[in-house]
């Protein structure tokens, strides 16, 4: 496993090796893997452009984040700047490795968004997507050429997966009564908190090298230090599934609407639906109380969980109240 490290190591300052004129690139190409970006690109999607796309983007965006979580805490490998000084610390990450979330996400959403749109073009640009946003990795010293890899490799699987379940499973369950699409919403928000509490119990015993946190405090201000066994991505995650899984339920028979209409309309929605997505998803860390206590955490399953709902249910209620959509048919 330590040659692994070593070569990898070698292929990061190699990429590192392209110049300070890269920085500003790669830093763009890392930006479009982040939760940041998708939130306003696929919140644009949902309630401007497609909302049935909009939605299957999202399921998507959501099942990569939480594989790539768990994963993480399976693998618990470091970084390279955690075990190479000789890495310069360009970006900054505080979870475990591998697999690469950025390339495992990017190898799950832009190829379907290509599979969805079938046009050839959007097929080579999203490949190009994933090879660049992986490259932005190792050039900012976070990745390992192997935990891109990785990152490919369950991206690729779990697209086949999500594309197979959207033709099988997706039909049988948007026929299903009210209370069992909620339940159902229940139930993956609750496998995907026992499945990280059961990833969190198999590396308990498990002690990480000091020099891992060393190298985290040598570039983090104690006041902005995380621990890599943070759980809070995947609480997040959770609340997300149950807000989204019971807000699209709800929408289907009560706010179903349509996402084309006068351009003035749909910058309209989109800002309304901005404005209530950060006051829940970042207004609501002024109120509620922080911290990885048990309160903290179910706090903040509580706000993503809002987020969800309102990003879903709540945002196309009030763009129909508004008459700023036409409901569809």
């Amino acid at each position: 496993m330590q040659s692994i490290f070593e070569w990898g190591t070698r292929v990061v300052l190699a990429v590192q090796g392209l110049g300070a004129w890269a920085l500003v690139p790669m830093k763009l190409f890392s930006f479009l893997g982040t939760e940041e970006f998708f939130l306003v690109l696929i919140t644009l999607l949902y309630w401007c452009v497609s909302a049935p796309l909009g939605i299957r983007l999202t399921i998507a965006l959501l099942a990569a984040d939480t594989t790539s979580g768990l994963l993480k805490l399976a693998f618990h490998t470091p970084r390279p700047f955690w075990t190479e000084a000789r890495v310069e610390v360009r970006a900054v990450e505080t979870s475990y490795g591998m697999p690469s979330g950025h390339a495992l996400i990017a190898s799950t959403v832009w190829p379907y968004l290509a599979y969805r749109l079938r046009r050839a073009w959007v097929w080579v640009a999203a490949i190009a997507l994933v090879l660049l946003i992986s490259l932005s990795r190792m050039y900012l010293g976070v990745h390992f050429p192997h935990d891109v890899i990785t990152g490919w490799l369950f991206g690729a699987l779990l697209l086949a997966l999500y594309i197979w379940a959207e033709r099988t499973i997706a039909p049988r369950l948007a026929k299903a009564s009210l209370a069992r699409q909620v339940l159902v919403a229940v139930a993956a928000s609750a496998l995907v908190l026992l499945l990280g509490a059961l990833a969190f119990m198999a590396i308990a015993n498990v002690v990480d090298p000091p020099a891992w946190m060393e190298a985290l405090r040598r570039v983090l201000p104690p006041e902005d230090l995380v621990l890599p066994r943070d759980p809070s991505g995947l609480i997040s995650d959770a609340g997300l599934i149950l807000g989204m899984g019971t807000g699209l339920a709800l929408a289907q028979r009560s706010a179903r609407f349509e996402a084309g209409g006068a351009l003035w309309k749909r910058a309209l929605r989109y800002l309304i639906g901005l404005v209530g997505v950060l006051l829940f998803w970042r207004g609501l860390t002024f109120v509620f109380p922080g911290g990885m206590d048990g309160l903290g955490m179910m706090l903040r399953y509580v706000r993503y969980a809002l987020t969800g709902l309102w990003a879903v249910y709540l945002a196309p209620l009030v763009f129909l109240k508004l008459k700023l959509a036409e409901r569809a048919a």
